[in-house]
């Protein structure tokens, strides 16, 4: 049987979130980008991180008409600017 180990924390102490996979292009954007959204590039993401990512696509393109009306190389151009500092991300979606 396996044993839980002791990670130092009091009871009192939240734990820690858990990372989740995130798609590295938002799922809202589906109609321009194509394809299923399954077979998209994902990362794994703390929930701050996460935050950060979906706080940079809001501002780069917002939900509502920028969503309707955004074209796929728009979207592109977005996450090269999200990106930028992270070529292996850039090269991931092919965008490097």
């Amino acid at each position: 049987m396996a044993q839980i180990e002791d990670d130092g924390r009091s009871a009192e102490e939240p734990a820690l979130p858990a990372p989740r996979q995130d798609h590295l292009i938002e799922q809202r954007f589906v109609y321009q980008m194509g394809g299923n959204v399954n077979d998209w590039p994902t990362l794994v993401l703390t929930r701050s991180e996460h935050t950060v990512s979906a706080n940079a696509w809001l501002e780069a393109i917002p939900r509502g008409s920028g969503t309707l009306d955004v074209t796929k190389g728009q979207i592109k151009d977005a996450a090269r600017s999200i990106y930028a500092d992270h070529a292996e991300i850039l090269n991931g979606l092919g965008l490097g």
